[in-house]
């Protein structure tokens, strides 16, 4: 249980970066929003390393489990 539901946050999350990739790049071609696409690039950056973070603790357990 605890699997499939860390297994549904990687998924998540690598859709919301997907999306605020998206945006950025949309927004960086838009006068005006330089400030914001910045903001989800960063926001994408922090995401990533969430991600990274959930993947090694899901390694890790499993690890330890066996």
């Amino acid at each position: 249980m605890a699997t499939s539901t860390a297994a549904k946050a990687r998924t998540e999350l690598n859709v919301a970066m997907t999306y605020l990739d998206r945006a950025s790049r949309r927004l960086a071609g838009e006068p005006g929003y330089l400030r914001q696409a910045h903001t989800l690039e960063r926001l994408s950056g922090e995401l990533a390393e969430v991600l990274a973070r959930l993947i090694c603790a899901d390694r890790r357990q499993r690890e330890e489990a066996s």
